[in-house]
């Protein structure tokens, strides 16, 4: 008996969870703040190590995208019994566009507050001369902006769509 307790237990959804289950039309702000969270500690992290001026590692930013955009159309699709390829797709670029907007607004925040920063992750940039905090943040949003596209492309077409 105590077994069957514990399994109940167990299966029963998180607070998080729940609280998600409870805002069924608020998938792409819920999901967008979660990636943004993860990009923004990706960036913190690699700021506390000491490789944030590695310029090939803002590739590693294209699979946290990848993985928010997949919770979010699969939380989408659990709570309204399926999801049309086109609301799939609104979907995952919404929840891009919230996170990357996010992360965007914390490195400008970020980089206005620091200089120091700034030049250490633009120090092996060729074109850092000719850069500004206002056209990094800018740049790290439009290539945010075409990864969520590109990550949410990729995923509709690999996910169940309902046709009707």
């Amino acid at each position: 008996m105590a077994y069957v307790e514990q399994a109940h237990k167990m299966a029963r959804p998180s607070k998080l969870q729940a609280w998600i289950d409870s805002h069924p039309n608020r998938v792409p702000e819920i999901y967008g703040t979660f990636m943004a969270l993860a990009l923004i500690g990706y960036f913190l992290l690699s700021w506390m190590f000491g490789f944030v001026h590695i310029i090939f590692l803002r590739l590693l930013n294209f699979p946290i995208l990848l993985v928010g955009i997949y919770y979010a159309i699969r939380q989408w699709r659990k709570m309204h019994n399926g999801i049309h390829y086109f609301k799939a797709l609104v979907i995952g670029v919404s929840s891009s566009f919230i996170g990357v907007t996010i992360f965007t607004l914390f490195l400008f925040i970020l980089f206005q507050l620091s200089p120091v920063l700034y030049e250490i992750t633009l120090k092996n940039s060729p074109i850092s001369v000719y850069m500004n905090t206002y056209m990094v943040t800018f740049a790290v949003g439009i290539e945010g902006g075409f990864g969520g596209f590109m990550a949410t492309f990729l995923l509709i077409n690999f996910m169940d769509t309902t046709d009707d």
